[in-house]
């Protein structure tokens, strides 16, 4: 207790520094808590939002059969469905059972061919879908009841070939505006329906009996955007298909649910089984971070327990859902953000370290006299540092526990032992500065009066082997981070896997690099130093002696470089993103817009005339086969010179070689074309300049690979294409052929978007319309890149403040030591102009060096770590473009630098004239 005693009561001494000690301690130990915290609040919202984003298929689950399930109990005929749907949720694993919030199911019967006269061959099912009622609007006529009629009707192919009928039961349905608007019928119509042959669940029943329904309602759904559509728009929209130039109109019908009876009996009959779907819709809130590697895993479980295969089902039950594609995606995305945000996050853990040894040996220089004294008066090293050890937790811990409750109380979720131990290792780590910077006073011999004056020594061998350690690990940890990854082998398998002895290496790599330029920099100025000896001003001259001597410049030149290393590192990761999402917006749409189509356009529909459209080209698309090789593949022709004028002033690497874009080829030439590497990998592979054959509409052509390439707009990453140029096609024949099929690519502004995209669905209702703005909108606004990058510009911020306070430390510890000798200086002459250019002249080559090796060391460790930061996953496509800074960016960098260093050059200009003139000539005299 005497100690505590003695301790606190020393605080009285440097009131000042102290307090600013202890204020540091608060909020560096503060961030420290709060970081974990904030870091997995920001992976609960990142996945939250990403599987917000997602659309309703891909991050709920539903579970089909196909069967006859008979009616329950009057007054809820789909009784015995929802209990079949809740048996099958037994066998959901737990955690993913846990995620539901709300759960629907649908009956629904085969596909019938509507025998009125309509505007198109018109195909409806019935379907029978749990609330449906509180999604739609009624517009007209009412909705269908359970009531029935009988009629009837020819049988539409009798097994026997003799005619007959029979009677069927007339169900009440509604269907939506926009079907029967497609289907040129209207309310109060009765359709006649006989089962469609081509319907996979039709089978092949001996007799085909026919059905009939009476339009009773119309409606419009409130929100077809609405979750509980679950992407399936099948009820409130028709579906268009295209043969040739005729459309067929597949539509849904709404039935009763207390029609269901009747609805199973008239299939019943026949043989048809229903077609049954439950949803299990998932609570976005529920899902956290934490618990995403287990979540993943029991959905791998449930992959296996029902089948999962793409395709109708067979027998059993067929899980459809993209919630585990989904979440393992978010999995890969997370290990990249993660891997940033820990290498640029140590960054600014570096420089607080810095800032608060800095601070600590300011403390710590004013108590040199009290330690001195006591070790003169007999007090042991052992007694003096186990003090000062004791005043570093009195000062560190009690504002690192308020730091902590300060984390808890503003972050209330959070893991709790990594909050404790940051702010409690942020209060060791103060200490062990006290007692690292006390203990050279503590163990040597008491000096007289004078002898206090900083002494400079060369380095000892034991710190060149340590500094020599330093370099050989960031070295060693480059190569290994190179290697694997800053997520290291298992970041597959775990939201936050990132190793942190790889993650620090950007870190360790910044300090060796400052250790190197703090040994090379007094080398490189001594032909500056001795050249400015020769001129008869002073300032120079001992200003360069000072950096050339061994002057106090090392900690901030260590500094501010690895400042402008985060911030050149982070300007460069920005501008990669940008880059990246521009490049893969390029390739994956391959234009302004592109519409695609699942059947090829009518030849009707004129791009040309879209508005807003300024040029097009066209693509024919068709299944081919290479002979040499018998490789199957999609062979594209697309209307070269009319894609470059499409593409005009692109910079990503997309344009087409320029062989291609000529209309023709030279007589007996081959074909140039572009091919992916399937063409070119094994024993017969076709090399750059080798030739191969196609058949295209049934002409023989000879091809010439010029260029091969991963991509290209509509094609799978896997799968085998070749492209050549249309007109140079269709002038081997003579101009013809080769008519567009199922895509065309367009150059037309952004603001067109809405007005182009409406225009198109109204031609050609089942076209897809794709933006290469909506693309690279979707890549920088997603949750994870936002997060990202607010990310980064919060640690860029934290790491310029604590540098300033950093070099504003070192700095007054350079103006508090050379304030006598200043003083020694302005008795010869020395004026306070001159004075404070002294420090400026001191320190300017540090600013130089430490922004043109910051930016340069920023840079190259970008360059070296983009690859394994697995940054690729982000923007959604392996795209590799140049490294690069923004100049601005660059520019926010030395500015903040000169700002940092102007600051403390302040603060130090003003310790150095604190010592008076005569006092420092009597000293060491008294």
């Amino acid at each position: 207790m005497a100690s505590l005693s003695l301790a606190i009561r020393r605080f009285r001494e440097g009131r000042a520094a102290v307090l600013g000690l202890v204020v540091l301690v608060l909020v560096t130990a503060a961030c420290a808590a709060a970081a974990p915290r904030v870091f997995d609040r920001f992976a609960d919202d990142a996945l939250r939002g990403e599987v917000t984003n997602a659309t309703p298929f891909q991050r709920n689950i539903q579970l089909v059969e196909e069967s006859f399930i008979t009616s329950g109990d009057p007054g809820d005929r789909m009784s015995r469905v929802a209990a079949e749907g809740e048996t099958l949720e037994q066998r959901i694993p737990d955690r993913v059972r846990g995620l539901f919030r709300d759960r629907s199911f649908l009956a629904e019967t085969i596909r019938w061919a509507v025998q009125e006269d309509t505007n198109d061959p018109g195909f409806v099912r019935l379907r029978v879908q749990q609330d449906v009622d509180d999604h739609v609007t009624f517009v007209e006529g009412r909705p269908p009841t359970d009531a029935t009629r009988r009629v009837r009707l020819p049988v539409p192919l009798p097994a026997d070939g003799v005619p007959k009928e029979v009677d069927t039961t007339v169900l009440e349905v509604a269907l939506s505006v926009e079907s029967l608007q497609r289907i040129g019928l209207s309310v109060g119509d009765r359709w006649v329906l006989e089962p469609d042959t081509n319907d996979r669940l039709v089978g092949r029943s001996s007799d085909l009996l026919p059905g009939a329904i009476d339009v009773v309602g119309a409606f419009e759904p409130n929100d077809p955007d609405e979750e509980y559509w679950l992407d399936d728009t099948a009820l409130i929209r028709p579906s268009i298909h295209r043969s040739g130039d005729r459309d067929f109109v597949y539509m849904t019908a709404m039935i009763d649910p207390e029609a269901y009876d009747e609805l199973i009996a008239s299939t019943a009959s026949s043989r048809y089984p229903i077609h049954y779907a439950w949803r299990y819709f998932t609570d976005v809130d529920k899902l956290q971070s934490e618990q995403l590697p287990a979540v993943v895993a029991d959905l791998r479980r449930l992959d296996g327990t029902f089948s999962s295969a793409s395709g109708p089902v067979i027998e059993g039950t067929l899980l459809q859902s993209g919630l585990l594609p989904l979440l393992e995606s978010v999995q890969a995305r997370w290990a990249s953000v993660a891997s940033v945000l820990a290498v640029v996050g140590l960054g600014p853990a570096a420089v607080g370290i810095a800032a608060l040894a800095l601070v600590g040996v300011l403390v710590m220089q004013r108590r040199r006299a009290s330690l001195a004294l006591g070790r003169a008066r007999g007090a042991s090293a052992g007694q003096l540092i186990g003090a000062v050890g004791l005043e570093g937790l009195v000062i560190s811990l009690p504002p690192a526990i308020l730091a902590a409750g300060l984390a808890f109380l503003f972050l209330p979720a959070g893991p709790w032992r990594p909050t404790i131990a940051a702010a409690v290792a942020v209060a060791l780590v103060t200490t062990i500065v006290l007692v690292a910077a006390g203990a050279p006073t503590a163990v040597s011999s008491p000096r007289g009066p004078g002898r206090d004056a900083p002494v400079v020594r060369r380095p000892s061998p034991r710190r060149l082997l340590m500094e020599a350690l330093v370099v050989g690990l960031a070295i060693l940890g480059a190569y290994l981070l190179r290697e694997r990854g800053v997520s290291g082998a298992s970041s597959a398998t775990a939201l936050t896997g990132v190793d942190p002895f790889i993650a620090l290496v950007p870190a360790l790599v910044g300090l060796a690099a400052g250790i190197v330029a703090v040994r090379l920099l007094p080398v490189a100025l001594l032909g500056v130093s001795r050249l400015a000896a020769l001129r008869r001003d002073l300032v120079p001259s001992l200003a360069l002696r000072r950096v050339t001597r061994g002057g106090s410049g090392a900690a901030i030149l260590i500094v501010l470089m690895a400042t402008a290393t985060i911030g050149t590192f982070a300007g460069a990761m920005l501008v990669h993103l940008d880059r990246a999402s521009e490049a893969v917006a390029w390739e994956e749409v391959g234009a302004p817009y592109r519409i695609s189509a699942p059947a090829p356009l009518p030849v009707s529909f004129d791009p040309s005339a879209l508005p807003g459209v300024d040029a097009v080209a066209g693509e024919y698309e068709v299944s081919s086969l290479v002979q040499e090789r018998f490789l199957p593949l999609q062979f594209l022709a697309v209307d070269a010179a009319q894609y470059e004028e499409v593409i005009a002033g692109a910079e990503a690497d997309v344009h087409l070689p320029p062989e291609m874009v000529t209309p023709t080829v030279a007589a007996g030439q081959p074909v140039p074309a572009i091919v992916t590497h399937q063409l070119t990998e094994g024993a017969k592979g076709i090399g750059v300049g080798g030739t191969f054959n196609l058949v295209v509409e049934g002409f023989p052509v000879t091809f010439r690979v010029i260029e091969v390439r991963d991509s290209w707009p509509g094609m799978a990453p896997n799968q085998a294409w070749v492209l050549a140029s249309r007109d140079q096609l269709r002038a081997l024949r003579g101009g013809n052929g080769l008519r567009t099929s199922t895509a065309a690519y367009l150059r037309a502004p952004a603001s067109a978007g809405p007005e182009l995209r409406a225009a198109v669905l109204k031609a050609v209702p089942d076209a897809d319309v794709e933006s290469r703005a909506d693309r690279i909108a979707a890549i920088e606004d997603s949750p994870m890149t936002r997060g990202l990058v607010a990310g980064v510009g919060v640690a860029a911020l934290v790491a310029f403040l604590y540098a300033a306070l950093a070099v504003a430390a070192a700095l007054a510890l350079t103006g508090a030591s050379r304030a006598v000798e200043t003083a020694h200086l302005r008795t010869l002459g020395l004026s306070r102009r001159e004075a404070t250019g002294l420090v400026i002249v001191e320190h300017g080559p540090t600013i130089i060096v430490a922004f043109v090796v910051g930016v340069a060391l920023g840079v190259g460790l970008f360059a070296l770590l983009r690859d394994g930061l697995g940054l690729a996953s982000l923007v959604g496509a392996p795209i590799v473009v140049d490294v690069g800074v923004d100049p601005i960016q660059l520019g926010v960098v030395l500015l903040a630098i000169v700002i940092i260093v102007s600051l403390g050059i302040g603060l130090g200009a003003a310790l150095q004239r604190s010592a008076a003139p005569v006092a420092a000539v009597r000293r060491g005299f008294e």
